[in-house]
C-alpha cells in the first residue's frame, strides 16, 4: 500500500507545470530604462534571486515575439536591446525564462529619433528631487497630469537625485518606488550630484554609479566619453551633453578644471557635434542666488568663471543645473564671468528680451544667431528651501522663483524650443522660447507659370498679408512681389522678394532645308527660353498653311523635347511659305516662336493619253502629262522608260498587236507619285491580199466592229467602184474612185450587225469579199 501511495505522489509530482518546479524570482525594483538609441535601449531592474533575466518585446503588446536573455544569472539586470527600429513605440515584458514577472500598460518605450530629425519631441528635467518630502509628490503629480496628453520622450536627472547621502535604499525609497508609473516608459539620462557623492568627491564606489548605465563609448551619438561621471548623446536635432560637476577625476581635476580630461573632452566633443541645438547639464550652477549663492561659493564661482566661456563660446544654447533649491531662469547670458555685481545688459545680454512670449513688454522670442546661453537653476524637484542670498534675486535672471517647487518642460520643433517650468500646484510659472534662423529676408527667381510654396522659417502661429493663416502658402506670381508673414504677436516676420523671369519661349531650330517633299519626316530641336522644365513638358508641332498663316494649323509630330519629330502630310498642297512652330501642351502661357518659312515639294502625278487605231507595223503618239516638281522619270506597262523636264512629254510607241498602256511606275526628287490614264492602241491587222487588174486589195478588219478599210494598189493608174450589198443583194453603199496608182478608204458598215458584202471593179473585172459586222 505504501509502494502505490509513493507512485501516486511521484504522478502528481512530475504532473505539475515545469514553472512550478522551478525557482521564480520576484521583482524588487521596477524596470527601468536607459540609454535609449534610434536602434536599441537598456532595460534593468533588480529581483530577489539570482536568475538569468529575460525580456519580451515588439511593437504590438500581443506579439512580443523578440526576446533578449542574459548570460548569466543575476540579481541585477541588464539588457540591451539592439536592432529596433527608429522613433517607433515598442511593448516588453521582463522575467526569467519561460516566466514573465513583470509587465502592463506602463511596460513600453519609444526608440529615440534619429540624429538631425526635426520631429517634435519633449524633455522632462528636474534637480533635487528624491527626498520624500510632499513637494517631491506634488510635482510629479502634476507632471503626470500633462503626461496624460504630451509626455516626455526622455528625463534628465540634474543631481542630488537621491537625499540624503547616495545611498541604494535611498534610490529604492526615494526614487523607485516613487515614480512607479514613469520610470517603466521613460528613458532617463542621470548626472551626479554631491549628495549622489555623499559629499565624498573622490569616492566612486557608489550606487549611482551602479545603478545606472551610460553611454561611454560614443553609441548614443557624441564622441566617447570612456567615463562614467560624463557623456553625451544625440536625441533629434539636439545634442545633449552631461557632465559631473562633483566628483574628481583621478583624484586631479573637477569639471572648473579646464585642463582636465573632463573639460577636454567637452570641448572636442562639442566641436564635432553637427547638431543644431546643444543643451549641457550639470548639477552646480554658475549663476544662483537660493540657497547656494554663486557669488560666495567656490565651486560655483569656478565654474562661471572657467566653463561658461567654454559653453557660450561653442554655441550651447542651453545649461540646466540643480543644487540650489528653487527656480532660476537667466536671460540670454554672454560672458558674465565676474560676481553678480559686475552684471550690465548692455555687455553682459546677447538680447534684452525676456523671451515669455507671452505679448507683455520685452518678452518677444529670444532670436539671436549662436550668441549666448540661457541658464537654468531647477532645484526645486522635491527640495524646498525658503532660504535665499541676501540680494536674492540674481540680477541676470529673467525669472525666479524660491515659494514652490517644480519642474522644466523643454518642447523641441524643429528650429524652436519652448521651455516653461510646470509648479507643483500645475501653473506654468515661468516659460521662453528660442528660435534658431528666423526673421529672414529671402530673394527668389521664379519661372513664370510656376508655383512655389513660401514656408515660414518658425513653427508656431502665422499671419499672411493674404490672410492665410498656415504655415505655409502656395504663390504663382506673374510680375515681382513680395509676400510677408508675421506672428501673431508681431515678433517675428519673414518676406520673401519674389523676381518673376518672362514667358518661356520655345524656339525651333531653322527647317533641316529649304525645301522638303510631302511625306519627309524629320527632327525639330528646340530652345527653350526662360525655363528649366522644358525637358517635363510635352510638345505639339503645328505646321501653317502654305501662306504662313497659323488660322487653322495641323499639328504634324507631338512628343516630349527628346524626341520631337515632324512628318509632312503626304496629301499637303505644295507650296513655298510654310512654317512650323512648336506649341507646349503642359502649359498654356509658353510663347511659340515660328520657324522660317520653307517650301514644301509634292509628289509628282502623271496621266497618259494617246489612244488611236493604227495599222500593224504603223506607230503612234502617247502624251503624258506631270504635276508636281520635276525632272520625272517613270516606265510603262510594256517595260517601256521614259524621263521628263518639262510637262507634256511624247513617247512614241510601235505596237504590234492591239495594246492598253499604263504608268506603271513615275517618281521625282520626292519619290514614287501617283499615276492616272490610260491608252489604248488597237492595231488593225491586215488578214489577208488578192490580186485584182493586176495590183493589190486588202479589206479589213474582219470581222469588224463597223469600219472597214480597203487598200488597192495597181500597176497604172485606174478607176474603181466600191460597192456595198446586204445578204439580200440590195446596194447599201456606192463610192468611185478616181484613176490613180493606189486607191485607200474606210467604210463605215450599216449599224445593223450581219454580213455584208464588199465588191471591188476595176476595168471590168471585180473581186466580192464577204465582211462580218460585230
Amino acid at each position: 500500500m505504501h509502494k502505490n501511495l509513493y507512485i501516486t505522489f511521484l504522478i502528481i509530482l512530475n504532473s505539475l507545470p515545469a514553472m512550478a518546479q522551478q525557482s521564480i524570482a520576484y521583482l524588487t525594483r521596477i524596470p527601468y530604462l536607459q540609454v535609449v538609441t534610434p536602434t536599441g535601449i537598456t532595460v534593468r531592474w533588480r529581483t530577489d534571486k539570482a536568475v538569468a533575466g529575460q525580456v519580451w518585446y515588439g511593437t504590438n503588446p500581443d506579439q512580443m515575439t523578440a526576446i533578449a536573455s542574459e548570460a548569466q544569472p543575476a540579481t541585477e539586470h541588464i539588457v540591451s536591446l539592439t536592432g529596433l527600429q527608429p522613433a517607433t513605440m515598442y511593448y516588453y515584458a521582463v522575467g526569467q525564462p519561460d516566466v514573465k514577472i513583470a509587465y502592463g500598460t506602463d511596460y513600453t518605450f519609444k526608440t529615440a529619433l534619429p540624429a538631425g530629425d526635426r520631429r517634435p519631441f519633449r524633455i522632462w528635467a528636474l534637480g533635487d528631487f528624491g527626498c520624500g518630502t510632499d513637494n517631491q509628490f506634488a510635482t510629479y503629480e502634476q507632471y503626470k497630469k500633462v503626461a496624460t496628453q504630451n509626455p516626455a520622450n526622455l528625463w534628465l536627472w540634474l543631481g542630488d537625485n537621491a537625499y540624503s547621502a547616495g545611498y541604494d535604499e535611498q534610490f529604492q525609497q526615494f526614487v523607485f518606488n516613487v515614480y512607479t508609473k514613469t520610470l517603466p516608459n521613460l528613458p532617463f539620462w542621470p548626472v551626479p550630484g554631491n549628495h549622489d557623492y555623499g559629499n565624498n568627491a573622490n569616492v566612486r564606489d557608489l550606487p549611482y554609479f551602479t545603478n545606472f548605465s551610460t553611454p561611454q563609448k560614443g553609441e548614443a551619438g557624441g564622441l566617447a566619453s570612456g567615463s562614467k561621471q560624463y557623456y553625451s548623446y544625440d536625441y533629434g536635432n539636439v545634442h545633449f551633453v552631461a557632465l559631473d560637476s562633483y566628483g574628481y577625476e583621478a583624484g586631479l581635476w573637477r569639471l572648473a578644471d579646464t585642463t582636465g580630461t573632463q573639460v577636454q573632452w567637452l570641448k572636442r566633443d562639442l566641436a564635432a557635434t553637427k547638431q543644431p541645438w546643444k543643451v549641457v547639464y550639470f548639477h552646480h550652477p554658475p549663476y544662483s542666488k537660493g540657497s547656494h549663492n554663486s557669488d560666495a561659493e567656490t565651486e560655483l564661482i569656478l565654474i562661471r568663471e572657467n566653463l561658461t566661456g567654454i559653453l557660450e563660446r561653442y554655441g550651447v544654447d542651453l545649461v540646466l543645473s540643480g543644487h540650489s533649491h528653487l527656480y532660476e531662469r537667466s536671460y540670454r547670458l554672454r560672458g558674465l564671468k565676474g560676481p553678480s555685481t559686475s552684471f550690465t545688459k548692455n555687455t553682459d545680454l546677447a538680447e534684452q528680451t525676456n523671451g515669455r512670449y507671452d505679448g507683455t513688454p520685452n518678452s518677444c522670442p529670444m532670436l539671436t544667431k549662436g550668441e549666448g546661453t540661457v541658464y537654468i537653476v531647477a532645484g526645486s524637484g522635491g527640495q524646498m528651501d525658503q532660504a535665499v542670498a541676501a540680494d536674492y534675486p540674481h540680477v541676470a535672471m529673467a525669472y525666479s522663483n524660491t515659494t514652490v517647487g517644480g519642474s522644466v518642460l523643454i518642447d523641441m520643433n524643429d528650429n524652436r524650443m519652448d521651455v516653461k517650468w510646470l509648479t507643483s500646484t500645475g501653473q506654468i510659472g515661468d516659460q521662453f522660447t528660442i528660435l534658431k534662423n528666423t526673421n529672414r529676408t529671402q530673394r527668389l527667381s521664379l519661372e513664370y507659370g510656376e508655383q512655389r510654396e513660401l514656408q515660414a522659417s518658425w513653427p508656431g502661429e502665422y499671419r499672411w498679408q493674404s490672410g492665410q493663416t498656415g504655415r505655409s502658402i502656395t504663390v504663382s506670381p506673374t510680375q515681382p512681389a513680395n509676400f510677408v508673414v508675421t506672428d501673431p504677436l508681431n515678433c517675428l516676420r519673414d518676406e520673401f522678394q519674389l523676381s518673376v523671369m518672362p514667358k518661356p519661349r520655345i524656339v525651333p531650330a531653322a527647317p533641316p532645308a529649304t525645301s522638303v517633299c510631302v511625306g519627309t519626316s524629320f527632327p525639330i530641336l528646340i530652345t527653350a527660353e526662360n525655363s528649366t522644365k522644358a525637358d517635363q513638358w510635352t510638345y505639339d508641332i503645328q505646321l501653317s498653311d502654305a501662306a504662313g498663316r497659323f488660322d487653322a494649323p495641323t499639328v504634324i509630330g507631338s512628343g516630349t523635347r527628346q524626341n520631337l519629330r515632324a512628318t509632312i502630310p503626304a496629301a499637303l498642297p505644295a507650296g513655298n511659305g510654310y512654317r512650323y512652330r512648336v506649341v507646349t501642351k503642359s502649359v498654356d502661357f509658353a510663347e511659340s516662336v515660328e520657324s522660317a518659312t520653307f517650301a514644301v515639294k509634292g509628289l509628282s502625278m502623271a496621266s497618259l493619253s494617246g489612244t488611236a487605231t493604227i495599222m500593224q507595223g504603223s506607230s503612234t503618239p502617247l502624251s503624258i502629262t506631270f504635276t508636281g516638281d520635276g525632272p520625272w522619270k517613270g516606265v510603262l506597262s510594256d517595260g517601256t522608260a521614259f524621263s521628263a523636264i518639262t510637262s507634256p512629254v511624247t513617247l512614241t510607241v510601235q505596237p504590234q498587236a492591239t495594246t492598253t498602256y499604263q504608268i506603271q511606275r513615275v517618281e521625282n526628287n520626292c519619290g514614287a507619285g501617283m499615276v492616272t490614264g490610260q491608252a489604248v492602241v488597237t492595231v488593225q491587222v491586215i488578214m489577208g491580199t488578192e490580186e485584182l487588174a493586176g495590183g493589190k486589195l486588202a479589206v479589213y478588219p474582219n470581222p469588224t466592229s463597223g469600219v472597214v478599210s480597203v487598200d488597192l494598189t495597181l500597176p497604172t493608174p485606174q478607176a474603181a467602184t466600191l460597192t456595198v450589198l446586204n445578204t439580200q443583194g440590195q446596194v447599201v453603199q456606192t463610192k468611185g474612185f478616181k484613176t490613180a496608182n493606189a486607191h485607200h478608204t474606210q467604210l463605215q458598215l450599216p449599224a445593223a450587225a450581219g454580213t455584208y458584202f464588199i465588191r471591188i471593179e476595176v476595168n471590168g473585172k471585180q473581186v466580192t469579199r464577204r465582211v462580218v459586222k460585230l
